[in-house]
């Protein structure tokens, strides 16, 4: 238990960092993602046990596309962090798992319980609410942010189906992919050299790092179904706390209760549904 709540913090403590870094006009963003990205295919490439000549096009191909991606979603949600303040940011975040979730049911043709069609609705309902209420100032960019977010994460089920049975080449070249990518941007915008950044992005890629490993060990002791939906749920909770206490956002009866919905609907797609 304390490795999943662990986990939860990290998690919210990278929104809280970025949050932070956004704060002072000294900080380039683009420079404090290469840090991070070049601590995540560190780390990566260190824990990595296959041998680099058996990864093949499902690798490469999707590892690159895939480290893209996650370098264009790393960019949204902090844009997000800046317009629509964390607790939603994060909150669109876990709420992209719809994506991945209609993926296998599309290709993979696997089934979706009743639950889920369920948390859907619950997680429309609490989206549009907080939208009228004026909470979530650009409802577009949050929109966004969910399906770049469900998208990048559908690397993975796919990687999960036709790759090798362990991901950790892969990570090793998506994270690579990542840094490579956040390199030509700085170069193409003509950024100034910034160690500053650089460092900064350093002590982003530690939570960012942790977030996973942490997580991965708790599941040696918690069962799944329940890991998921805490882990999901603890994320938000503590993202709207951090939100009111540390940064000063208020938050109407009406948000916290749309909220409130938003979170159940995120238990309920978390929830592992196991057929007999």
């Amino acid at each position: 238990m304390i490795s999943l709540v662990l986990s939860i913090i990290c998690s919210v403590a990278i929104a809280n960092l970025l949050t932070w870094f956004n704060r002072s006009s000294r900080n380039d963003i683009y420079y404090i993602f290469a840090g991070n990205y070049l601590i995540a295919s560190l780390f990566s490439w260190s824990t990595n046990h296959i041998p680099v000549q058996q990864a093949g096009i499902q690798e490469y191909g999707l590892g690159i596309v895939a480290g893209l991606f996650f370098l264009i979603n790393f960019l949204i949600y902090q844009k997000n962090i800046i317009r629509n303040g964390q607790s939603i940011s994060v909150g669109m975040m876990r709420v992209s798992l719809i994506i991945p979730t209609l993926l296998s049911i599309l290709i993979f043709n696997e089934t979706l319980f009743f639950i889920k069609y369920l948390a859907i609705a619950l997680i429309i309902v609490a989206f549009l609410r907080l939208s009228f209420t004026g909470h979530i100032s650009k409802p577009a960019l949050a929109l966004i942010l969910l399906m770049v977010t469900g998208f990048t994460d559908s690397f993975m089920k796919v990687y999960d189906e036709i790759g090798l049975p362990e991901p950790t080449l892969y990570l090793a070249i998506l994270f690579t992919a990542a840094f490579c990518f956040t390199i030509f941007l700085i170069i193409y915008k003509k950024r100034s050299f910034n160690f500053h950044s650089i460092t900064l992005g350093f002590i982003l890629g530690i939570p960012n790092q942790l977030t996973t490993k942490l997580f991965m060990d708790s599941l040696t002791s918690i069962p799944a179904s329940i890991a998921y939906p805490l882990l999901a749920s603890g994320v938000v909770l503590l993202a709207v706390v951090t939100d009111a206490f540390i940064w000063k956002r208020r938050f109407s009866a009406k948000a916290l209760a749309a909220y409130a919905v938003l979170l159940i609907g995120i238990v309920l797609l978390n929830v592992q549904m196991v057929r007999v």
